[in-house]
């Protein structure tokens, strides 16, 4: 803090002496170390240290920002010119917005720190990749393993009295299994995060050897589970239209809509900062607001969308605790923290008697050119499992999901209980358990 602490009294003496009305300081510091293996050696390492620093300044009405990756405070005052001449190219009719308000802020969760150094993170990437050989030997050379470990600072401070830091650390393990039984081969991955030391991800071995010598499926409408990876796509893709921006802009559906029924009954989207055991929690947002935890949509009713300062005095609305800031450059938007799905209590098995005949799907591609986060249609190449009698069967590759996402929320028939998420090494990332929809195009042979 002391450091960070003497930057925030020079910013504060540098801009009272250039007659800045208020200002921000963000600054952020992270260091991270990671391991690539493959054919019993690693082919790839990192280790990196970087810092940044944002100063945002109001002047006249007007704001400006300059940024810098120097974290020393002789660089503040050209940095604050700098900032105060971007000033003068502000060009929106709305007044610039700083948090101002007496609040208390909820403590993120301690948890033990992680203390992996990049010669850790080497062997845990070599001893992953040794244990997919010894599962099967269907395990092929082109098997790889991932490790890294990474840790951060966040520190806010403003001429309305604020001063805030936090800090976090996360570690994954991860690999991606390739196997082959001389007709086929097929890939999967798995990964696990947190404490890693004893991690197995072996079941990616299990996933690609039941994904050999895959079918083709008919053309037709069906019943459709999504795994919690395929979903976590489908979410991430579309995840902008429950933003404020998106809001603003007219660019989303929802627009307009909180209070009203738009998603099944069995649906309940949460944004929660402060999940409990996760190690990327999130106390205050880019723009000094506390974050807490809400619901998106519950029970199938738009409750909120997500706003920051900007975008929530735009739509008329309050922050959400949502808004983010850049260090490096200073760009604002709009983040989610551990944004998912609410689980069920039913297990995969019990949804797929609920589906009876279908298909499971457990692999997606193409999402950078296959979907429309405006309009939320999406056409999507797609591998998986036929669900017939209620059973997970054999499986199938090469077919096309297609379907728009505001009519997929509408028709969710039930979702299980077996939460996933992606990992991120940072705040914002997305979870769902496998959900069953009904009645989507499929195009196959």
């Amino acid at each position: 803090m002391n450091k960070y602490h003497e930057l925030m009294i020079n910013t504060s003496n540098i801009c009272k002496k250039n007659n800045v009305d208020d200002w921000e300081l963000i600054i952020s510091d992270s260091v991270s170390v990671s391991a690539n293996s493959f054919k019993h050696e690693i082919i790839k390492e990192a280790s990196s240290f970087s810092s940044a620093l944002s100063i945002r300044v109001i002047k006249n009405g007007k704001e400006g920002c300059a940024s810098t990756q120097l974290l020393e405070s002789s660089e503040l005052a050209s940095l604050i010119e700098r900032a105060i001449d971007n000033a003068t190219l502000y060009d929106k009719t709305e007044k610039p917005i700083i948090f101002d308000e007496k609040v208390s802020y909820k403590e993120i969760e301690k948890l033990t720190e992680l203390n992996y150094n990049l010669a850790d993170i080497k062997k845990l990437a070599l001893k992953a990749l040794e244990t997919l050989y010894q599962k099967d030997n269907r395990v092929i050379d082109g098997s790889t393993c991932s490790a890294a470990y990474g840790k951060s600072i966040r520190y806010f401070a403003s001429s309305k009295g604020l001063e805030l830091i936090q800090s976090s650390d996360d570690a994954y393990l991860m690999a991606n299994c390739k196997v082959s039984d001389n007709s086929d081969i097929q890939n999967a991955y798995s990964v696990k995060e947190g404490v890693i030391d004893n991690a197995d991800i072996t079941n990616s071995v299990d996933k690609a050897i039941k994904q050999l010598n895959p079918n083709k499926v008919e053309s037709g409408s069906y019943n459709i589970i999504f795994s919690p990876d395929a979903m976590n796509q489908i979410l991430d893709t579309f995840f902008s239209v429950f933003t404020g921006k998106s809001s603003a802009y007219s660019l989303t559906r929802y627009k307009d809509k909180e209070g009203e029924r738009i998603a099944s009954e069995k649906l309940t989207i949460i944004d929660d900062p402060f999940y409990s055991g996760y190690r990327m929690q999130a106390s205050f947002d880019g723009d000094g607001h506390p974050c807490y935890t809400k619901n998106v949509i519950e029970n199938g009713v738009l409750k909120t969308l997500l706003y920051n300062l900007e975008y929530g005095s735009k739509c008329g609305k309050a922050s959400t605790g949502n808004g983010y800031r850049s260090a490096i450059s200073g760009a604002s938007g709009i983040a989610s923290y551990s944004f998912y799905i609410k689980p069920s209590e039913l297990s995969l098995e019990e949804l797929c008697k609920i589906c009876n005949n279908g298909i499971y799907v457990t692999q997606m591609k193409g999402f950078h050119a296959g979907a429309n986060a405006i309009t939320g249609d999406f056409s999507i190449e797609s591998a998986g499992f036929r669900i017939r009698d209620s059973k997970v069967c054999e499986p199938i590759n090469e077919f096309t999901v297609s379907g728009n996402f505001y009519k997929l929320l509408e028709n969710v028939v039930e979702v299980a209980n077996d939460l996933e998420f992606d990992v991120t090494l940072s705040s914002e990332r997305f979870g769902t358990p496998s959900v069953l929809v009904k009645d989507l195009a499929v195009s196959g042979k």
